[in-house]
């Protein structure tokens, strides 16, 4: 499975005022309590209620900017990873991310640690620094700018016969999603617009990935890159490809 390093730099600098405070308040308390002034004791019990506030008051905070930012896809969760809003749900997007792993791939080739997970549709989530590296790819290689120049690369692709361009547009149509310019249903509507295509014309998941591989060798791709593409369907067989292809 593909992983890559997720962006935290927003959360991170959320956090170090947050361990700042705690960590000076801390120190400064234990400062003032090893002295051997008995006057003291009044001036550490204020202290003491003032770091207790300082942590209380950050942490409904740090947590309720920890959920926010799992939600718009900065990270994922700590915990209850099952609970992750952007992994692939339905059975119409889990057939997507196999229709689309071979382009994926291609893509992970192309910008190395931009795709995070295969289980999450796009092959990763909307966190800023993706979203930049999506749509520079997206405009280099497709000419996609904007939300309607994606759409109309997406027309262009399902009318396509070929299962290179039909794998490529369930691709695609996640990465806009993933770049904000295609909301969750419309996107459920994009996978089912490519799944007829591509039904209709082959009969499983072996056949489809033959062919692309073939018309993506006969693109320009190179022996070498080919055989990664085989050996990596090899290893999803019983992954990814365990969703049903009809």
């Amino acid at each position: 499975m593909v992983r890559a390093r997720v962006d935290q730099k927003t959360f991170m600098a959320f956090m170090i005022p947050f361990l700042l405070t705690i960590a000076t308040a801390g120190l400064l308390l234990l400062a003032v309590y090893s002295s051997p002034d008995p006057d003291n004791s009044i001036l550490v019990d204020i202290l003491l209620n003032l770091w207790m506030i300082s942590l209380y008051a950050w942490l409904p905070i740090f947590i309720v900017l920890g959920i926010a930012f799992v939600y718009m896809g900065w990270y994922p969760p700590t915990f209850f990873k099952k609970t992750d809003p952007f992994l692939c749900r339905s059975d119409r997007e889990k057939w997507a991310a196999a229709a689309g792993y071979l382009p994926l791939l291609e893509l992970h080739a192309s910008l190395p640690d931009t795709v995070e997970d295969t289980g999450l549709v796009g092959g990763g989530r909307p966190a800023p620094s993706r979203r930049k590296r999506y749509r520079a790819f997206l405009s280099t290689n497709f000419h996609i700018t904007d939300r309607e120049s994606g759409l109309a690369v997406l027309e262009r692709l399902v009318a396509s016969r070929q299962a290179r361009d039909l794998c490529w547009g369930v691709l695609i149509a996640g990465m806009l999603f993933v770049c904000r310019w295609l909301k969750r249903d419309e996107l459920n509507d994009w996978y089912g617009r490519f799944m007829t295509p591509i039904q209709d014309q082959f009969h499983s998941w072996t056949e489809l990935n033959l062919r692309f591989q073939e018309e993506e060798a006969a693109a320009g791709m190179n022996d070498e890159s080919v055989q990664v593409l085989r050996k990596a369907v090899e290893r999803e067989r019983n992954g990814l490809y365990q969703v049903r292809f009809l």
